[in-house]
């Protein structure tokens, strides 16, 4: 007896229509890639996520149904919405809201001590599932924040969403160096450590340490490409990830105090190896602190343009796709509307501070505690965990136990701020002409 057509026999008609389904929808998520791709504004912190982005989704490609993704995807997936065509899987970009602001009168704004609750208030009211991007405007290296032991870091930008009570973060920079002197040491660094044997050069993997440089930041001589990542819970106010990660031209070199980078899911069966590397981890995470001190800082913004609303002005930026986007332009104009932006309106405050001498100011950041109960292990995407009041939480699922090495001593000392009054004084008559706002303030 033959089977009824229909029930478990597939006819090549039938075949060829689901087969024809899926190419167009294969062709659909292409197009609306290509066109968030080219949707950002062009700062270095939205074509940073968007670099994560295309990473993540080549991961997904990979295999749909369980994709491996790299230990960033934790944290960084704060920033993302799935989108499901058919067969298909893809990682966008969450709304996005753009800001612009002059460094100089932000720290004058953190020195002041405007925002009492360290911008507690103004973080737990951003609206849920939005990325907030915000750029340093002008000359990142004339603002450069130096701590105690003399590293200096110059921030970019940096992003923020919030999910509930936790907030993702991401910032973007650098250390301020000789990046030929930077690369030299890195260089010999690798040398000595292959000569020990405690790295072997796999060139089928497309790495060769000894070609690793210390690459700046986009045309930004003098600046080591930085980029630092975490998790905040807003609640305790504390830290439950942190991350960051030297560009090396050919790879990253990663730091982290987060378990999950050193691939551990339970803390009762870390081998030695791991417990001692994440012991390391700390104390670089420590010995950089700068880093994660600017970041804590950078949590005041959105406390900041409150207080400034008044002096908000928005500027128009003309995106990728707004200019034809080069070679996926047909890709980017398939793609629907709500997908493609041509024109980013960037809220922005171009303050500039003159402060008669150097203009050196110097405070004292947060500095929050890092928390020691527990952490996050990223489950499979699509997935739903518990945090630790055993609340649902997409994506991931909270391991308590105690992270002892994180307990580290907390740091004094203040932070300093240089800018130099030439440039400053240049960039004021600049602002005068287009009617800017320009205030002159007197430094201790």
């Amino acid at each position: 007896m033959k089977s009824p057509r229909g029930i478990g026999i597939e006819s090549r008609g039938e075949r060829r229509r689901r087969e024809k389904e899926a190419v167009a929808a294969w062709g659909r998520v292409l197009d609306r890639r290509a066109a968030v791709q080219a949707s950002g504004a062009g700062f270095h912190v939205d074509d940073e996520l968007r670099e994560f982005l295309s990473l993540y989704n080549d991961r997904l490609d990979a295999d749909v149904e369980n994709p491996t993704m790299p230990f960033s995807f934790g944290i960084m997936q704060g920033f993302l919405e799935m989108r499901r065509d058919g067969p298909f899987a893809s990682y966008e970009m969450a709304v996005e809201r753009d800001h612009a602001y002059s460094v100089g009168d932000f720290v004058e704004f953190v020195r002041e001590g405007r925002c009492q609750d360290a911008g507690r208030a103004r973080l737990e009211a951003l609206p849920e599932g939005v990325v907030h991007n915000f750029t340093a405007l002008g000359d990142i290296r004339e603002h450069a924040f130096v701590d105690t032991d003399g590293e200096a870091f110059a921030v970019s930008g940096m992003s923020l969403i919030r999910r509930g009570s936790r907030l993702h973060w991401m910032m973007i920079g650098g250390t301020v160096c000789d990046l030929a002197e930077a690369t030299e040491k890195l260089q010999a660094f690798y040398r000595h450590i292959q000569a020990e044997g405690e790295i072997v050069v796999n060139r089928d993997r497309g790495v060769d340490f000894g070609r690793q440089v210390a690459a700046p930041l986009g045309d930004l001589d003098g600046v080591w490409k930085t980029v630092a990542f975490g998790l905040f819970d807003l609640d305790r106010m504390t830290h439950e990830s942190r991350t960051f990660a030297r560009d090396e031209g050919q790879s990253r070199t990663m730091v982290s105090d987060d378990p999950g980078s050193l691939g551990i899911d339970d803390l009762s069966k870390a081998t030695p190896a791991q417990i001692e590397g994440m012991k390391a981890f700390a104390a670089r995470v420590d010995e950089h602190r700068i880093v994660f001190d600017v970041a804590e800082t950078l949590f005041q913004l959105p406390a900041y343009f409150a207080f400034r609303i008044h002096l908000v002005r928005e500027v128009e930026r003309r995106t990728a796709a707004g200019r034809g986007a080069g070679r996926d332009a047909a890709r980017v104009l398939r793609a629907p509307r709500d997908s493609r932006i041509g024109v980013r309106r960037i809220e922005t405050l171009e303050i500039l501070n003159l402060e008669p001498g150097g203009g050196t100011r110097s405070y004292t950041p947060p500095r929050f505690q890092v928390d020691v109960g527990g952490f996050w292990r990223t489950l499979r995407p699509g997935s739903i965990g518990k945090d630790r009041n055993g609340r649902p939480e997409p994506g991931r699922t909270w391991i308590d136990g105690h992270v002892r090495w994180r307990d580290r001593p907390t740091r004094t000392g203040v932070v300093t701020v240089k800018a130099p009054i030439g440039p400053a004084l240049k960039r004021a008559e600049s602002l005068r002409s287009v009617g800017g706002v320009v205030s002159m303030t007197v430094g201790d």
